[in-house]
């Protein structure tokens, strides 16, 4: 007569705890919900705020802990129960602590480095002393006009990179750079990566300047305006508020984008105790003057059209 194998027991038989991930039903839905909770608020990036982000999160804790929660067997010790369930909360808040940091660290560190603030009791604008350090130690590429005009460009000054505008007619088009108290508008914000020499290079080159610890070199920015005809557009509007833009009817290159009244981009630059002071005394200057100087009315203005029918007539 053959001996019989017999079948290995259950755990349920044995007395062997179950497995801690259980691919039921249960978990499935548990883990479904927690990715899709978690993956809409990774997703929505600074599109929501982080009260609203950490409420989410909270709310993904609940699924997250369905589906790690055990299913253990009624004869299992008492001791090896409460250890289980302990491992479960334990990886829970893990995940979650885990989750938290993806979002800090990957998904929104470009926008939490760069966020800024008022200071409620000064009214100074806030920002990142460590970026607005950093933008001051690379030289900055210059802006020329179309005639190769120097409009903005950087000089060296006490270890760090100064920026000069030497066409004032054009600060309404340049904007502004002023890395440790306002930040940057016109074409010095929009720009902003190329002037830094972080977009608009050669890969290589770049990279090899990294591998090199040193800073990236900034890129020169041509523009298709003129800073002759712009100056003469701001003398025509002499005191009056007002815009004027000039298009090269051929291709389309703006040749004039002027902005009555205009400010000097120079007083907001501020390296020293005494240059801040000096900037925050103009910015308050600038925002109190009820004519809105740092409004580009060219392009941010709103204005009723006039009778374009007539240019019709007149041709």
């Amino acid at each position: 007569m053959r001996p019989t194998r017999r079948a290995l027991p259950t755990p349920r038989e044995s007395g062997q705890p179950a497995t801690l991930f259980s691919p039921g039903g249960r978990q499935r839905v548990g883990g479904t919900l927690f990715l899709l909770l978690a993956g809409m608020g990774l997703a929505a990036q600074d599109a929501i705020t982080d009260a609203q982000w950490i409420a989410l999160l909270w709310l993904s804790a609940l699924p997250l802990a369905l589906a790690l929660w055990p299913t253990l067997p009624p004869q299992m010790p008492q001791l090896n129960r409460a250890t289980l369930r302990m491992v479960a909360i334990f990886l829970t808040v893990m995940t979650l602590c885990a989750v938290q940091l993806l979002r800090i660290q990957v998904v929104m560190s470009d926008v939490i480095s760069h966020r800024v603030g008022v200071d409620p009791a000064t009214g100074a604008v806030v920002s990142n002393p460590l970026l607005a350090d950093a933008a001051l130690r690379v030289p900055r590429g210059a802006i020329l006009d179309r005639n190769g005009v120097v409009l903005a460009d950087s000089v060296a000054r006490d270890g760090v990179y100064a920026r000069q505008y030497l066409t004032p007619d054009t600060a309404d088009v340049t904007g502004y750079f002023s890395p440790r108290l306002y930040g940057a508008t016109g074409l010095e914000a929009s720009w902003d990566d190329v002037l830094l020499g972080d977009a608009g290079g050669n890969p290589f080159w770049q990279a090899l300047q990294t591998l090199k610890g040193l800073p990236p070199q900034g890129n020169d920015l041509h523009l298709t305006l003129d800073a002759a005809l712009q100056q003469q557009a701001h003398a025509a509007l002499g005191s009056r508020p007002g815009a004027v833009v000039l298009l090269d009817v051929q291709t389309g290159a703006v040749l004039v984008l002027a902005s009555n009244p205009t400010f000097d981009a120079n007083a907001l630059t501020a390296l020293t105790d005494a240059d801040r002071a000096a900037a925050q005394a103009a910015w308050t200057t600038l925002t109190t003057d009820p004519r809105t100087p740092l409004v580009q009315r060219a392009t941010s203005g709103l204005y009723a059209p006039g009778s374009t029918f007539k240019t019709v007539t007149a041709s």
